[in-house]
């Protein structure tokens, strides 16, 4: 083949493989509603929180004079539902969109550390004594609602009826931490304590729910099934604020004490199937 036409086809079979068909690229302005459906996880999110609790607990191996308590878990998520449903409006390759989204994981707790409130460590239970203790604490689930507003471009063509996209939006986001709760109980393993041990017993619980503000980032591949549908498999990843939680304590020794907690690192990685529906002609 003679160099000049070798150099003539291959840009053009270049172009002919990456560049969208005149119908692809130039599909108009169009309103559009879209559902879907799929899975999502919350990763681990970090729960953080302190009191102003001063007692000395009687199977601490030794009193250490302290202001208060501060603890640390972590809360891993299983994979829950999440749904979206959204209106939209279509330029070419871009898109608006108002979304929004419901995801829930179940969560659970796993204790990592409890120190004073100056950072020194909480001295061991002891192996001897007249007191014994056992603890129990318990993670529900965490909810997110969002609205966000998305814009999404489409990028190249995998064949004729299917393409990647990409988008990023903004938005606010109701979050629930629900049924998080601490039980600490102790007896007494001789004849008589004093105090009784049932003095030191306590009882947190704390349901959280704010409104944060949230970012999202999307990846995924449409396919075109007639002129007025498409389906998409899309992945995305959304980050939430913090949220903090005061209340006083079911019961406790001290009488009237608060304690303040903040759930933290809340992140969303979803899956979802979306079906979307062209309005109008």
């Amino acid at each position: 083949m003679p160099s000049s036409l070798r150099c003539t086809l291959i840009p053009t079979v270049l172009m002919v493989t990456l560049v969208p068909s005149a119908s692809a690229q130039v599909d108009g302005s169009r309103w559009y509603v879209q559902a879907g459906a799929g899975a999502g996880s919350s990763g681990t999110p970090r729960h953080v929180g302190w009191n102003l609790d001063t007692l000395c607990y009687p199977v601490q191996s030794e009193c250490i004079k302290h202001e208060g308590y501060r603890w640390f878990y972590d809360l891993p998520s299983d994979v829950g539902p999440s749904f979206s449903v959204a209106l939209g409006r279509r330029w070419n390759r871009l898109r608006f969109e108002l979304g929004m989204t419901y995801v829930k994981s179940n969560l659970a707790d796993r204790f990592l550390a409890i120190n004073f409130l100056d950072g020194t460590p909480v001295p061991p239970p002891t192996a001897t004594g007249d007191y014994g203790g056992s603890t129990h604490s318990n993670a529900g689930a965490l909810t997110t609602r969002s609205m966000a507003l998305s814009t999404y471009y489409r990028l190249l063509p995998i064949s004729g009826s299917a393409s990647l996209f990409g988008g990023a939006g903004a938005g606010l986001s109701f979050v629930r931490v629900s049924d998080i709760y601490f039980v600490s109980r102790y007896r007494c393993v001789v004849a008589v304590c004093v105090p009784a041990a049932g003095t030191y017993d306590n009882f947190h619980f704390a349901d959280f729910t704010d409104a944060v503000l949230s970012g999202h980032v999307y990846a995924g591949i449409d396919y075109g099934l007639s002129a007025h549908m498409a389906l998409s498999l899309e992945v995305s990843f959304n980050a939430m604020g913090d949220v903090t939680d005061e209340v006083s304590y079911v019961y406790h020794a001290v009488p009237g004490l608060r304690t303040e907690s903040t759930v933290s690192n809340i992140r969303h990685f979803t899956l979802m199937a979306k079906v979307r529906h062209s309005l109008g002609n």
